[in-house]
């Protein structure tokens, strides 16, 4: 039985794929070895598709005899990573994951504002924070947001 779940791991799952393999067609890729730009890139994704796989396998082999799929949740999702994806160029990475934090959030059903807000806040700020001022490899920027 085809579930919300499976559906949703199955997207995950064709997504990084492309995304991964989207990878190879840039230009600047055949720079070689760990001093491709899109070294980290592949090895996030590498373990984006791996962790889709494993979902997408616990999924098809859990037993569920419920009837309580939540299509309306899986259809906000789809739509909440198409906007993110689509915000992360005009808005910077920091803005548009505040707003999918905070839709993502409240359509999995968590109702605490106080939550929301913290984690939509603080999980991206912790991310720009590492990437931008620790490893030095700054995030996608917004004209709006530059000095975040």
């Amino acid at each position: 039985m085809i579930t919300e779940r499976t559906t949703l791991s199955l997207t995950l799952l064709l997504l990084g794929a492309g995304l991964f393999l989207h990878t190879y067609t840039l230009g600047f890729a055949d720079l070689g070895g760990a001093f491709s730009p899109v070294f980290f890139p592949r090895i996030v994704l590498a373990g984006w598709v791996l962790l889709a796989t494993l979902s997408l396998i616990a999924d098809v082999l859990a037993t569920r005899s419920t009837n309580d799929t939540q299509w309306g949740v899986v259809a906000i999702m789809m739509l909440a990573i198409a906007g993110y994806i689509a915000l992360l160029q005009p808005l910077g990475f920091f803005a548009s994951s505040v707003l999918f934090c905070a839709v993502s959030l409240t359509a999995t059903g968590q109702r605490s504002i106080r939550d929301i807000a913290l984690f939509s806040l603080l999980v991206p700020g912790a991310l720009v924070a590492l990437f931008n001022h620790v490893l030095t490899m700054p995030l996608p920027v917004s004209p709006l947001l530059w000095w975040v």
